[in-house]
């Protein structure tokens, strides 16, 4: 088959996902395109990449700078989406209150920003960051949240996940590119690289396994198997070679929440149990191996057949750690560690001098960027969502294990990588996902769950 055969039949599969999704007639507005789109450019590579592939050295493109047309492109959702939530007439007041430490990290963020080398890049920095939480507003504020969940997760994949084999299996020029140090390929499909495109399927994976469980009906689990087939083959091919173990570890942390969920049913001591062994002692031991890198995890990891320093994440968490975040307390400011002279001398600390963007360690890059104040403030917010989870685990065990599922993963897969303020990221954005809440009406009590628009203001 021809590259252009096979690319025009992947657009013509797309289209009839499309079809047969919109027939179904979820519960949700147009708005929800919005953040759809926003997913779809999330989990994608930047605008300017497509339009100009031969700088693909996406491993040297700063993502967080972005093009003028991405930009532009990402203005114009963020202004389309406030502008939406203005015309909702939410009732702002309520939404702080509910999320009072998503609210205070944001304003901590752009506070730092008067302590930044370079201001006015992270100040942009924090607005395309603002962008992901108008998006997630966008979502939770439809009348049925968790179908709209739903919904943008199933339609990026529609898009994402076909266009990444195609482009692997024929356009390999753009789907398939070279590790770090050259020495063999990797796939990348639609992203710029293997761990980015590991992430995507690891999102997917959790809402199409969680449907399989979900849905009765065999005719109405076809496509969910089609692309369960799909990412088994993507995050296996993105692991044949350096493996994006990451996201492979993240996703069956995820898919055992989905089954303790199915274990615990409606017991939500049980489920409670469960999140403080997973989410709160991953980030402990994530900050434990940092510090004191040696005897028994070296040990451990060597033991199982694993490369002790994580793929040379060590090294650079301890050139990252040496250069520092200048002020422990308060950090660098938002967006500034990996910018500028900062940068350059931690790339000249490493050995291969590869100019990593990231320390691939979330908790990490908050501290240098956000100081001790920001680790704090984040930890304050995943405690908060961690008890705020349980209740919505209460009233609708759905909803609350797809917050559990998410939050799970980005927390786990937050040790080796990093996500945690990165504008546009697919795992930021799926976090803040997790992390809103909408406060349930009384209304809910005596309707299905999540069924009502919230926060409509009296008359």
């Amino acid at each position: 088959m021809s590259p252009q055969t096979a690319f025009f039949l992947c657009i013509a599969f797309i289209a009839l996902l499309f079809l047969i999704d919109i027939r179904q007639k979820a519960q949700v507005s147009h708005a929800i395109w919005l953040p759809t789109i926003w997913m779809m450019y999330c989990g994608s590579r930047p605008l300017a990449y497509w339009f100009e592939p031969v700088s693909l050295g996406g491993l040297q493109v700063d993502s967080g700078e972005g093009s003028a047309i991405d930009r532009t492109f990402l203005s114009i959702l963020i202004g389309f989406g406030v502008f939406i939530l203005v015309r909702r007439k939410l009732d702002w007041q309520r939404i702080l209150k509910s999320n009072l430490w998503v609210f205070i990290l944001f304003s901590y963020m752009v506070l730092s920003v008067l302590w930044s080398d370079l201001p006015a890049v992270s100040f942009k920095r924090w607005i395309r960051t603002t962008g992901d939480l108008v998006m997630v507003l966008l979502v939770l504020t439809e009348v049925d949240s968790l179908e709209a969940i739903k919904t943008i997760v199933r339609r990026s994949a529609f898009v994402l996940l076909p266009l990444s084999i195609i482009l692997i299996k024929y356009f390999r020029d753009i789907g398939v590119a070279y590790t770090e140090d050259g020495s063999t390929t990797m796939w990348t499909g639609v992203t710029t690289h293997k761990n980015v495109l590991g992430y995507v399927v690891m999102v997917c994976a959790l809402y199409f396994v969680k449907n399989i469980f979900t849905v009765k009906h065999p005719k109405k689990i076809i496509i969910d198997i089609s692309f369960l087939v799909m990412m088994l083959w993507l995050i296996f091919g993105t692991s044949s070679s350096k493996s994006s173990t990451t996201s492979l570890s993240a996703l069956v942390l995820g898919l055992g929440v989905l089954m303790a969920a199915h274990w615990s049913g409606k017991d939500l001591e049980k489920f409670r149990r469960f999140i403080i062994i997973t989410v709160l002692v991953l980030p402990l031991f994530a900050v434990i191996y940092a510090t004191f890198v040696g005897s028994p995890f070296d040990a451990a990891m060597g033991g199982m057949g694993r490369d002790t320093t994580l793929t040379g994440r060590t090294e650079i968490w301890s050139a990252a750690l040496d250069v520092g975040p200048g002020n422990p307390f308060i950090g660098r400011g938002y967006g500034s560690f990996w910018i500028g002279n900062t940068a350059e001398e931690v790339w000249r600390n490493l050995t291969y001098h590869t100019h990593f963007t990231q320390s691939h360690n979330g908790y990490i890059d908050i501290y240098l960027e956000l100081g001790a104040l920001g680790v704090i403030l984040l930890a304050c917010l995943i405690w908060s969502v961690c008890r705020n989870i349980g209740q919505t685990f209460a009233n609708d065990v759905e909803y609350g294990t797809y917050r559990m599922a998410f939050l799970s993963a980005v927390v786990m897969h937050n040790l080796t990588e990093s996500s945690y303020g990165r504008p546009t990221h697919l795992l930021w954005f799926m976090f803040l996902l997790s992390c809103v809440h909408i406060t349930a009406v009384p209304e809910r009590e005596t309707r299905p769950p999540l069924k009502v628009r919230p926060f409509l203001q009296p008359g």
